[in-house]
């Protein structure tokens, strides 16, 4: 596995979405190359700290209300 490809799978090796064999392949890459192994930590990071936003609710009408106020505006 190289660079290129490793990166393309963080998220789902991550979330523990890839099989088995695809998974094990990731974590050696990882294991050998600094640089994606970086890349690896900085997502993780990104994630815990996405994970301490609370979730906003939307009002059902938000979008509607929003597209007649743009429409308004001009």
């Amino acid at each position: 596995m190289n660079c290129q490809e490793t990166k393309i799978l963080l998220s789902e090796y991550l979330d523990r979405e890839l099989s088995c064999e695809v998974r094990t392949a990731v974590r050696r890459h990882l294991a050998g190359c600094l640089d994606c192994a970086d890349e690896c930590r900085k997502l993780q990071k990104s994630i815990k700290l996405l994970k301490k936003f609370k979730k906003l609710r939307v009002p059902r009408d938000y979008s509607r209300t929003l597209f007649y106020r743009k429409k308004k505006a001009g």
